[in-house]
Order: C-alpha cells, then structure tokens, then sequence
C-alpha cells in the first residue's frame, strides 16, 4: 500500500510504501500493524500526527482491513476509536472511487452480516 503523511523536516507530504501484517513483533494478538520498507512500525500517534493518508491499497490488504474491521465485537473494541475513524474515512472515500472495490465492500458486509 501507498500512503503519504506530513514531514517534519521538509515542507509537504512523503509518499511511503508500507504493508500491513501481523508477522511483525508489535502485532498484538494477531491485530494488523502497518509497517514502512525499513521495518519502522507506524504507531497510532504518529498516524495522527503526521495526518498519514493511505493511497493506494492492493487487493490483499483491502481484504485484511475489512476482514479486521468486521470482526468480533472483542477486537472492534481493542481498535483505537480515533484512528480506525480516521483509516476508516480515509480508506472508504477511496475504495468507494471504484465499482470492483464496492462490490467486494458489499458482499464482504452481505456476507457477516452487518446491521
């Protein structure tokens, strides 16, 4: 996945590559963590901080958000309200930009039943 967020050393927005996984160390409780190329953990406060914004998702990591997100009620809960709203708005704005997308939006909510 792409994503660019605020730096504090230069004027404008850096693009970053990053991936989401939860092979890494700081993965609690197999709860995915976006991780840079270099390893570097983007924790919630820097999510905010810096006002990361994801760019571009790949199909695989669409898959595992909305799979996190339509889980149990027990980990919606271990979720941090502030930056799963902020994902959220950010990554619905764009998967809703392509019909594909919608459709797998759609049949992954038909399919756990959302209410």
């Amino acid at each position: 996945m792409f994503v660019s967020y605020n730096s504090l050393l230069q004027k404008g927005r850096n693009l970053a590559r990053v991936h989401i996984t939860t092979e890494h160390p700081l993965s609690y409780h197999e709860m995915p963590v976006i991780v840079h190329e270099d390893g570097t953990v983007v924790d919630w406060l820097s999510w905010i901080g810096l006002d990361y914004q994801v760019e571009k998702l790949e199909y695989e990591e669409k898959r595992m958000i909305l799979d996190r997100i339509l889980a149990d009620e027990k980990d919606r809960i271990l979720l941090d309200r502030t930056m799963l709203d902020r994902i959220l708005e950010n990554m619905l704005d764009r998967i809703l930009e392509n019909e594909e997308d919608r459709m797998l939006l759609e049949k992954m909510l038909d399919s756990k039943k959302v209410r």
